[in-house]
């Protein structure tokens, strides 16, 4: 190879790898392990301000039928979540459980975050004192139009 080419190859060759060391990623990996606890790179969440139910957790529906309103939250956070960018703000380590931090996360696309989404889809409470009365509103919302858990009976999780 004529070292013109060379030259060049190893230019191009250069210039890609800058390229790769300083773009942003454009997908995370996301491990969903209940319905407001997520892992993102290796750092595990647990969303701000909000509470799920726990994945053992039951539920009545509407028919007063026992359901796994808990299993469903988890889900439901995964479907929201499909396979778009994450990412999550610190807001510092969660005070119950050393090894995760709480976050207010957000999804590519949403204007929203990640913590009002669940709340307003009604699989996710306004969880006080942290929430601050942030997502009373679309809790209130959830509840009056039966949404998620709204849809049945339950017990308020408890972080």
């Amino acid at each position: 190879m004529p070292p013109v080419l060379k030259e060049m190859a190893a230019r191009v060759l250069l210039t890609f790898l800058v390229f790769l060391a300083v773009a942003p990623s454009c997908a995370a990996e996301v491990i969903v392990t209940d319905g407001d606890t997520l892992i993102l790179n290796g750092t595990s969440y647990r969303l701000d301000g909000i509470d799920a139910p726990a994945t053992d957790q039951v539920c009545l529906d509407e028919t007063g039928a026992v359901w796994a309103c808990g299993i469903d939250a988890r889900e439901q956070l995964v479907k929201l979540l499909g396979k778009r960018d994450v990412r999550c703000d610190s807001k510092g380590y969660d005070t119950i459980y050393r090894n995760r931090r709480m976050g207010n996360c957000r999804i590519e696309g949403e204007s929203i975050s990640l913590n009002q989404l669940l709340v307003r889809a009604g699989w996710a409470l306004n969880f006080e004192p942290h929430a601050k009365g942030r997502f009373k509103a679309d809790e209130d919302d959830a509840r009056t139009n039966n949404r998620g858990i709204w849809k049945g009976c339950f017990s308020r999780p408890q972080a």
